[in-house]
C-alpha cells in the first residue's frame, strides 16, 4: 500500500465520509501501523465537502461501479484537483489519461500506486491535470444546469419525433 512508503513521498491520506468499507479500512490502517499517515473524517456536512476537497493535492477514485459516473469525480474536477481513477468505460466518457487525469487498469493496485506517486512527485503535472479537469467541466457543461439542458433537449427531441 502506498501509505506505507516513506522516502521522497511524505503522503498523508484523508478518507472523507463514511460507508460500509470504513471499518475494514480503519482495521487495515491500524494493522499496518500507519495511523499517523491516514485520517478518517467520518460523515461531513454537504456544505463542508468543498473545503475538504480544497485541501487535497490529489483526488483519488480507486474504484467505480460500471453503471455510473460518481458525483465526487465531478466535484474533484470542478475544484481543479488532479484525479487518479480506474480506466473503465464510464470513467473514459469523462476522463482521458494524461489529458485531464491519470488512469490505471481497474483493480491493478500497483498501477494505481504508480499514478499517485508520479503525481505526488510532479507539481507541474498536478497543476496541468487539475486545470484540464476543470476545463472539461466547463467545455462539456458537466454542471447541474448542463444536465437540465440535456434532459430538456431529450424531451424536445421526443416531442419532435
Amino acid at each position: 500500500m502506498i501509505a506505507e512508503q516513506g522516502g521522497p513521498l511524505d503522503l498523508h491520506f484523508v478518507i472523507v465520509g463514511d460507508g460500509p468499507a470504513k471499518p475494514a479500512l480503519e482495521a487495515d490502517v491500524a494493522r499496518m501501523g500507519i495511523e499517523d499517515r491516514v485520517s478518517f473524517t467520518g460523515i461531513v456536512q454537504r456544505e463542508d465537502i468543498a473545503a475538504y476537497i480544497a485541501q487535497f493535492n490529489i483526488a483519488l477514485q480507486p474504484d467505480v461501479v460500471a453503471y455510473a459516473s460518481p458525483l465526487k469525480l465531478f466535484e474533484y474536477m470542478a475544484l481543479e484537483k488532479p484525479v487518479v481513477a480506474p480506466d473503465t468505460p464510464n470513467i473514459g466518457e469523462v476522463l482521458q489519461h494524461n489529458q485531464n487525469a491519470r488512469l490505471f487498469p481497474q483493480g491493478d493496485e500497483n498501477a494505481f500506486c504508480v499514478q499517485v506517486e508520479e503525481l505526488a512527485l510532479d507539481r507541474a503535472l498536478r497543476e496541468r491535470l487539475g486545470k484540464a479537469a476543470r476545463q472539461t467541466i466547463l467545455d462539456d457543461d458537466y454542471t447541474w444546469l448542463g444536465n437540465a439542458r440535456a434532459v430538456a433537449q431529450v424531451g424536445q427531441d421526443l416531442q419532435a419525433s
